[in-house]
């Protein structure tokens, strides 16, 4: 499942020549949204009447509502008809697992080529990438390794 996470975060970088979350939630007619939201809540996906809704908060930074919009992106096309807060509210389901996911396809998604590429000419570690990516150590890791 990994690599094919890496594959579609590839094709879509590929296809649309463009690595930005919102940009290509236009190309894919998902809808963002910038809205208050509780502090704690950064943002979440929703699939309502066949239509696909990713919010953001509005409190969030540029860079944050960018790694955010990536996450939820990668919900919209991995978990296209799951709504996270239904599951969370009315199941029992564990979410672990897709919020795994949507993680692995954020770091594919925003590290882009040119930005592995400049960070190995420059020798950065794992935890300056991630400061300039705004993805978690974990992920670059991650990401970077496989």
């Amino acid at each position: 499942m990994m690599t094919t996470i890496k594959e579609m975060a590839a094709s879509l970088v590929e296809r649309y020549a463009t690595n930005d979350p919102k940009q290509l939630c236009q190309y894919l007619n998902i809808e963002v949204l910038n809205v208050e939201l509780p502090m704690n809540v950064k943002g979440f996906y929703s699939y309502l009447f066949g239509m696909q809704f990713i919010y953001l908060n509005c409190a969030l930074t540029l860079e944050e509502q960018r790694v955010v919009c990536a996450h939820e992106l990668g919900h919209a096309l991995l978990h296209s008809r799951q709504n996270s807060l239904f599951l969370l509210k009315n199941t029992d389901f564990v979410s672990n697992r897709f919020e795994r996911e949507a993680d692995i396809f954020s770091g594919y998604l925003l590290l882009d080529k040119d930005t592995i590429r400049e960070s190995r000419y420059y020798n950065w570690t794992v935890q300056q990438l991630a400061a300039y990516t705004g993805l978690s150590d974990k992920i670059v890791e991650y990401c970077c390794k496989n």
